[in-house]
């Protein structure tokens, strides 16, 4: 291969040392056997680079131990209402005050007669008869009362006393004395009367009290 001349550019054979043109020395160039070019090699294709995958995140401190305690509260909680409501229900069940009347039934029971307001009221057409069998005369005043109107019967003695709307029962049926427990519809009873017969045997309202619970 011919080198140049490094003061003239001229062309230098291999082996010359000086420049065939301008004279100027040169450095004896080796030669180089002749060959083949050396063949460029392709650059390498740069690597695709691999996807990554994201980094995880990062574990939130204490997450379960908060969960159980929430957990545990609302279970706390609803054990709470369960125990107050079955403690409210005990707490009324045993506080209610209730009154044992032996061998009293219920008003709307058997036994209990109401009071028929045609019961006690004088015959159609006038006031009723005395009891005591004295008859008015026609255009004068009626005989004076001696003492407390009698009835044929009982409950005529009773129902001439019995408020209107009021019920009854018979609580002792003696002889000599019929004891009646009376009060209003739907209520307790609240007040005793005793009817007893007279010597002409007829019946008369003896007394009334009002009606006491014995313990």
């Amino acid at each position: 291969m011919t080198a140049g001349c490094p003061k003239c550019g001229g062309p230098v054979a291999p082996g010359d040392a000086f420049c065939g043109t301008c004279g100027t020395p040169v450095a004896a160039q080796p030669s180089r056997p002749a060959g083949p070019a050396p063949s460029a090699q392709p650059a390498a294709a740069p690597a695709a680079p691999q996807p990554t995958a994201p980094p995880p995140p990062p574990a939130r401190k204490g997450g379960a131990g908060k969960a159980f305690a929430i957990g545990c509260a609302i279970l706390a909680l609803l054990l709470l209402c369960a125990g107050a409501a079955v403690g409210a229900f005990a707490l009324l069940t045993r506080s209610g005050y209730r009154i044992t009347l032996p061998e009293i039934p219920s008003l709307t029971g058997s036994g209990v007669t109401p009071v028929s307001p045609d019961d006690a009221s004088p015959p159609p057409g006038g006031s009723p008869a005395p009891s005591d069998g004295s008859a008015t005369p026609k255009g004068g005043s009626p005989a004076p009362k001696t003492g407390p109107r009698t009835y044929p019967t009982p409950l005529g003695a009773l129902k001439a006393k019995l408020p209107k709307g009021w019920v009854y029962r018979l609580a002792h049926d003696k002889p000599q004395q019929k004891e009646y427990w009376v009060g209003p519809p739907a209520s307790e009873w609240t007040d005793v009367y005793l009817v007893e017969p007279t010597s002409d045997g007829r019946w008369v309202m003896k007394e009334s009290y009002p009606f006491e619970v014995v313990p």
